[in-house]
């Protein structure tokens, strides 16, 4: 992955690595708690083809929805059976079901019955504004050596001491999601109730939807001042001025003022 060396002045010789190396470390891991609730459509929706994820809807304090398209049978069949919830109907989830038909994995005539067509499903991700919590971490592992990209890193989540703000802010937008897709049409609605996934940073791959969000704000924004600083002569402002939402008007007007629109 090539890289800038932004330690390098303006007209110093800059320095190009081919295998970049970025070790993360620290407390206070999120990865939004993810689940999933599938729909059964009486219509064709088109699950399987188009892009990754066309609609989200934003609840702020608690977190977001984030319709999931272009999902082929075999990952849609796999997401379903990695459930914490064991085998649904089985070990009776009804105070969990928030307005769901089911909690869990399906099994039998009723997995058939669903998957019967995959492009008739509505597929919707529960993205939770999990609380902060110095438990969750990211340190380096003491049992792998280092190889020739860094250490190797070690991820830390406690899933059974998740914050009361956490587990409610899931069980809100799983009702949510179980309402939107009854609206859409739904003849039955299931809830997967997934486990505790590392879902990985957009420094990795650029995806811009799930990703652990305070992490990827704080490295994004200190190598912004950086390069303010070394390429444009700037004034550093981490730690010193309080940060602004990209989302203020304040930005908004700003962004039009130097594009000259009123």
């Amino acid at each position: 992955m090539p890289s800038f060396n932004l330690g390098a002045r303006p007209g110093e010789p800059q320095q190009h690595e081919e295998d970049a190396r970025v070790v993360v470390v620290g407390r206070g891991l999120t990865n939004h708690y993810l689940d999933l609730v599938i729909g059964v459509l009486p219509y064709d929706a088109g699950t399987t083809k188009g892009t990754g994820s066309s609609a989200r809807a934003d609840f702020p304090g608690r977190g977001s929805l984030e319709h999931a398209g272009g999902l082929g049978p075999g990952f849609t069949t796999t997401l379903m059976a990695a459930s914490q919830g064991g085998t649904s109907r089985f070990y009776g989830h009804s105070s969990s079901r928030r307005g769901a038909d089911t909690v869990g994995r399906l099994v039998g005539n009723e997995l058939k019955t669903v998957f019967a067509d995959t492009d008739r499903l509505v597929a919707i991700f529960p993205l939770v504004d999990d609380h902060v919590e110095a438990a969750n971490r990211v340190s380096v592992s003491n049992q792998f050596p280092s190889d020739e990209h860094g250490p190797v890193p070690k991820v830390e989540v406690l899933y059974q001491r998740r914050a009361r703000r956490t587990l409610e802010n899931r069980e809100f937008l799983v009702r949510q999601a179980v309402r939107i897709a009854r609206a859409a049409g739904a003849t039955s609605v299931h809830r997967i109730d997934l486990p505790e996934l590392v879902v990985h940073s957009a420094l990795a791959n650029s995806v811009g939807g799930p990703n652990p969000t305070l992490t990827t704000q704080a490295l994004a924004t200190r190598t912004a001042e950086r390069v303010f600083r070394n390429f444009f002569d700037g004034d550093p402002w981490v730690g010193v001025e309080a940060p602004l939402s990209s989302v203020d008007d304040a930005v908004t007007n700003a962004v039009l003022a130097l594009d000259g629109v009123r």
